[in-house]
C-alpha cells in the first residue's frame, strides 16, 4: 500500500496513520489525520 500525502510540507511522523483514522469514501480511501488528508492507493 502506497500512502501519498497531498501536502508535501507534511513531516514524516505525520504519516504514521492508525487504522482507526481511515475512512472509506466514495472516491476511494481518504485518510484524515491531524488535519492532514491523504489517499491510500492499492498497487
Amino acid at each position: 500500500i502506497d500512502i501519498r500525502i497531498a501536502n508535501t510540507d507534511v513531516k514524516t511522523e505525520d504519516t504514521n496513520i492508525k487504522m482507526e483514522d481511515i475512512e472509506i469514501g466514495m472516491e476511494g480511501t481518504c485518510i484524515e489525520y491531524k488535519s492532514v488528508k491523504a489517499h491510500k492507493y492499492i498497487k
